[in-house]
């Protein structure tokens, strides 16, 4: 049977409909993506993000270099981190004029909002941050080590993003596959720092402080302690993080990883907790793969910049491009997920492999 459930991270519904899923066409029947392409090449003359092709790009930021010795002829950095070609904001004015723009604008839901055509210059940051040398490889296949050196470019530019005059949000996201954004087929994520909070991270945050002034814990603490004793849409619990298919997930093996230290900043990880997310990351995806064929999916990072708040609590949320939205999504606001949470965290279970 149909059932609507509530995200206590947004306030926001979804309807459950297994149903849908038996529909002609839809992910509930053919959940398993055709075969992709054949192999990428290792380096492709076409990538600007390909080594030997550096006169294709705009500039490089910053690199971290491989953790181990490299043999005669390797390319000499394991992240690159590049500025976006085609930036969804220009580079921050560095000499303030961004942060005094950005002083006038009101938190989102503020009250006297009333301006008809409200605008503020689209300045801030969009960088890549391209995961390695191979064109073929993925975060599936790349070693731990890369992963994890990945993730501290994640917390780095992160830091350094927040540092910028007039910047108040940052969002790091990775968009894997045409369906969900991709572009260029050498594995990268990206960073984007904005000049105003967006309405869905304001909301995030005002959830979770009226949870705990109601109730005095942290919500996500107790949303990942439930799904742990039901064990029902746990995907596994491992070392510093659990994975989980959310009760209110939105689209089909929808997917969180959440640490089990509680914090509001990713920024903060530990470098053992950067190994611990890096390992399971690899596994969860690993899992989508096998289970899915593949699919194209988006991930985020939820991180609050906050140094010490006991309501807020970050996670990796990835979100597979496995249905689109039609005209019920797009008028009511309301995702229709044709799949069961319970069932597709048992299915992503099955397809895990051993760590």
């Amino acid at each position: 049977m149909s059932e609507l459930r509530r995200n206590p991270l947004t306030g926001e519904w979804v309807i459950v409909a297994p149903e849908r899923g038996r529909r002609p066409h839809r992910v509930g029947e053919a959940r398993i993506k055709a075969p992709g392409p054949a192999r990428r090449p290792e380096r492709d003359g076409d990538c600007p993000f390909c080594p030997g092709n550096e006169g294709m790009l705009p500039g490089i930021a910053a690199q971290l270099p491989p953790a181990a010795e490299l043999p005669p002829g390797a390319d000499g950095w394991q992240v690159r981190v590049v500025p976006n070609k085609f930036p969804a904001v220009e580079p921050v004015d560095t000499g303030g004029g961004a942060g005094k723009l950005s002083e006038s604008v009101s938190e989102p839901g503020s009250p006297g909002r009333a301006a008809l055509e409200e605008t503020l210059p689209g300045r801030g940051r969009h960088e890549v941050i391209v995961e390695g040398p191979r064109h073929d490889l993925d975060l599936t296949s790349l070693p731990e080590e890369t992963v994890v050196a990945v993730l501290e470019a994640y917390r780095w530019r992160l830091l350094a993003a927040r540092e910028l005059p007039g910047v108040r949000h940052v969002v790091v996201f990775r968009n894997h596959g045409e369906e969900a954004g991709t572009s260029l087929l050498h594995p990268h994520s990206q960073l984007v720092a904005l000049p105003v909070v967006p309405e869905a991270a304001a909301r995030r945050k005002q959830q979770a402080r009226a949870h705990y002034s109601a109730t005095g814990r942290c919500l996500l603490c107790r949303l990942v302690e439930r799904e742990r004793t039901l064990g029902r849409r746990l995907v596994f619990a491992g070392a510093g993080f659990a994975a989980l298919v959310p009760f209110a997930a939105g689209v089909p093996c929808e997917t969180w990883i959440v640490p089990w230290r509680h914090g509001p900043d990713f920024a903060a990880t530990s470098a053992e907790e950067l190994r611990q997310l890096a390992s399971c990351l690899r596994r969860v995806l690993r899992a989508l793969k096998a289970g899915l064929g593949d699919p194209d999916y988006n991930y985020v990072l939820h991180t609050f910049a906050a140094e010490a708040d006991p309501a807020l609590h970050w996670l990796l949320r990835i979100r597979p491009r496995t249905v689109t939205p039609a005209g019920f999504e797009v008028g009511s606001g309301i995702s229709i997920n044709p799949s069961s949470p319970e069932e597709d965290a048992a299915l992503l279970r099955s397809n895990l492999e051993e760590s």
